[in-house]
């Protein structure tokens, strides 16, 4: 059985999950205090924490398991910009109840900053990069990325984005495409990457209606994912947030496609990896899995 790390979400002045429980999240982003209803979060009891009736913007779904809600704001007016794990955000509500900003990939942002394999001279593809949190971790060290996203107003955020963090002259090439046919079309031109960043939704659509469900697609995002870095990337993240897909079934799928064998190749590390928030209240959100490929002491 492979080792699972459970990595706790880094510090950050500008995020903070201040309790959780009963479908929903209560959350600080800034000086905004933000409630939401999720899904994920469960029914588990939540503390009483003094700040569920005094909040900023609150999210509310008719049905907490489908369809879109509607925001309500207490003497708040978004957007309104945050600093996460040293980048700037620009931070708006949308329909679907997001602000812009998946606080747990901090974690990875974290790791890609500390990484001794990150180097300018390396080439990069983020793909489902929305608003470009893993994109500015990356360029802020010299990487050339190509930053993938199916919504054009997505990749306009994103691109917002990079400016707040004087990354507008940065080597990022902004793509709106849905991301296997961009991976296909990379293939045929015999383009490679030595990075590749992947945080697939559990559905979606692309811009010319093309879907994507991750239980079906993501066997076909790995295999691709083999082509466009020729099998060795220098490092790979993996990121899923779907129920039912965990830590050791993302590792055993890049095993089957990446190994000839079961072992991994000397100066190769395959680490499965758990990612959680700890609220404010002591308790631990598990908020995704991931799994990180990197070549070791170059």
């Amino acid at each position: 059985m492979p080792e699972i790390m459970n990595v706790e979400d880094p510090a950050a002045e500008d995020y903070q999950l201040l309790d959780f429980g009963c479908g929903e999240k209560l959350e600080r982003f800034g000086d905004a205090v933000v409630r939401r209803m999720t899904p994920s979060v469960g029914y588990r009891e939540r503390k009483n924490h003094p700040r569920w009736n005094s909040v900023d913007c609150q999210y509310k779904k008719t049905n907490i398991n489908g369809g879109s809600g509607s925001w309500h704001y207490h003497n708040f007016d978004p957007p309104w910009v945050v600093e996460l794990g040293g980048i700037r955000f620009q931070l708006k509500t949308t329909p679907s109840g997001q602000v812009g900003v998946f606080p747990e990939q901090m974690q990875n942002w974290k790791w890609i900053e500390d990484s001794q394999c990150v180097k300018p001279e390396l080439k990069a593809i983020n793909l489902f990069g929305y608003t470009g949190g893993t994109t500015m971790a990356l360029a802020k060290q010299g990487v050339a990325i190509t930053h993938v996203d199916s919504s054009k107003s997505v990749v306009n955020w994103a691109r917002a984005n990079s400016e707040l963090n004087g990354l507008g002259d940065a080597p990022i090439r902004w793509i709106v495409e849905d991301a296997i046919k961009f991976m296909r079309r990379e293939i045929k031109r015999g383009n490679c990457y030595d990075i590749l960043i992947a945080d697939p939704p559990s559905f979606g659509r692309g811009p010319k209606g093309e879907s994507w469900k991750i239980q079906k697609d993501i066997e076909k995002l790995i295999a691709n994912a083999f082509e466009l870095t020729q099998g060795n990337p220098t490092l790979m993240v993996l990121t899923c947030h779907t129920e039912g897909i965990s830590e050791t079934i993302l590792q055993r799928q890049i095993r089957q496609q990446f190994l000839s064998n079961a072992r991994l190749p000397s100066g190769i590390r395959l680490d499965a990896v758990g990612l959680k928030l700890t609220a404010e209240t002591g308790k631990s959100l598990s908020s995704g899995v991931c799994v990180r490929w990197h070549q070791q002491g170059i």
